[in-house]
């Protein structure tokens, strides 16, 4: 199950890598990489966020995998 960060994520570089008639230079391939670094840091935190959050009212509910 992806979050909705991963799945938003994943439909902007399916585009932009594999629908492109051209090859993407690596530049471009290394910035994307480095987006997808940034964006799985932000996945964590609005899960830790979340947890903890959910763990002071005493209800601790996942809504998506746990990543490490």
């Amino acid at each position: 199950m992806r979050t909705i960060l991963q799945h938003a994520w994943a439909e902007i570089e399916h585009d932009i890598q594999y629908k492109s008639a051209r090859a993407l230079p690596p530049a471009l391939r290394r910035r994307l990489a480095a987006l997808a670094g940034l964006l799985e840091i932000a996945d964590r935190e609005f899960q830790a966020i979340r947890d903890e959050h959910d763990s002071d009212r005493g209800t601790p509910k996942r809504v998506g995998p746990r990543r490490s």
